[in-house]
């Protein structure tokens, strides 16, 4: 703020200012809490979900190797009739 504008200030204007101050500031302040609970829940939700991926691929993984050892078994057994 101005400095000058600040030294016209009276008293009441100074209690009306500090007053307003003080909300916005508790306000904010409200506001950072919530982003901040937000955050935290985001970034488990993130972590959840990365930790499901992560199985997910490896099922996907354990049926590769399985469909790979079924078909070379097959191949096997066809090999052996002819």
């Amino acid at each position: 703020m101005d400095l000058h504008l600040l030294r016209r200030l009276g008293v009441c204007d100074w209690v009306m200012f500090i007053m307003f101050y003080c909300f916005l500031t508790e306000d904010i302040n409200q506001q950072l809490a919530q982003f901040a609970k937000e955050l935290t829940e985001k970034t488990e939700e993130c972590s959840n979900q990365k930790d499901e991926i992560t199985n997910l691929l490896h099922q996907i993984i354990n049926l590769q190797k399985r469909i790979r050892a079924v078909s070379e078994h097959a191949k096997y057994m066809l090999s052996r009739r002819t």
